[in-house]
């Protein structure tokens, strides 16, 4: 079976099996999820993912005196690794038939719980972007499915939310040039919310202090354009600078996360950079050429080694 991969997947829940409200009642911030055999080598670290329950079919021995679920999302959750085959079973899943049985399974991070105000599918059935989801709308017996795109981003976007849940995305070290190399190998599928997270912890991180120092904390825009390109002194005595991803994390990129991606930029040409009308013209390893306010300008980049 092949599968579109969009770096975001529907994760199927049907209560009589998994108990997904007393789950989520225990705040439990990592889990790991069963996942299709032909998604093994779809799923990967990063993408983003939906908690979908579908009907609530469980009796009242079953639900103890609770009330059955409403069809809807109820978590949005972060995928950590490469799917792997487990006999591991939560104490809330209530199928005895895969106890024992290696299945396979991938680890989760809950970044937001919706059990107390879930998104509910009459919702999502009424909403234009989100009833073209075929699978989320209609379901998948006890699986996963990619979910489109749009859907995704207009599932956050009804939430309401996304700083909130987005800022919870897996903390990474980055601490050095190879930890960052690990990073953009290991987040080469991510999804782009979560590589734009972590291109924003890079450039605010250590790393970021280290090419500042490399580029003598001067505006590599205004030393193009024949500017001062140094910018007032902190308290510590060193210029006020800031790092910046000059291709855009969120375009998927490959090398978008890499140090050699980043030059130093005073605020007012980082903001230009983000929401202004300089162009990219060339971008190599040691060479920038972009266009700006109309005239276009060439700088140098340096090669930083690893160590």
């Amino acid at each position: 079976m092949t599968t579109d991969v969009t770096g975001y997947w529907t994760f199927f829940c049907a209560p009589k099996t998994w108990a997904i409200d007393d789950f989520l009642s225990t705040n439990i911030e990592y889990d790991t999820y069963r996942v299709n055999d032909w998604h093994k080598d779809f799923v990967k670290p990063g993408q983003l993912a939906v908690i979908r329950v579908g009907i609530d079919k469980r009796n009242k021995e079953q639900l103890g005196g609770k009330e059955k679920l409403t069809s809807g999302i109820y978590a949005i959750v972060e995928i950590l690794d490469t799917p792997k085959m487990s006999t591991e079973v939560s104490e809330f899943y209530l199928d005895d038939l895969d106890q024992g049985q290696e299945k396979l399974r991938v680890k989760i991070r809950y970044l937001k719980n919706l059990l107390n105000s879930p998104l509910l599918l009459d919702t999502l059935k009424l909403n234009p972007i989100t009833n073209q989801d075929k699978y989320l709308i209609d379901g998948f017996q006890r699986s996963t499915m990619p979910l489109q795109k749009d859907a995704f981003e207009e599932i956050i976007n009804l939430l309401g939310a996304d700083d909130q849940i987005f800022n919870n995305i897996e903390n990474e070290t980055s601490d050095s040039i190879y930890e960052i190399e690990k990073l953009e190998l290991k987040y080469q599928n991510a999804s782009p919310q979560v590589k734009e997270v972590i291109s924003k912890r890079i450039e605010r991180g250590n790393i970021s202090s280290t090419i500042k120092k490399f580029y003598d904390y001067k505006c590599k825009v205004c030393e193009a354009l024949g500017q001062n390109p140094l910018s007032f002194k902190k308290t510590n005595g060193e210029y006020y600078i800031e790092t910046h991803h000059i291709i855009p994390v969120a375009n998927l990129t490959q090398g978008s996360l890499g140090v050699s991606n980043l030059i130093t930029v005073c605020a007012n040409h980082h903001r230009q950079f983000h929401y202004g009308d300089i162009k990219i013209i060339e971008n190599t390893k040691n060479k920038l050429i972009i266009e700006v306010d109309g005239q276009t300008v060439s700088t140098e980049k340096r090669i930083f080694n690893r160590a």
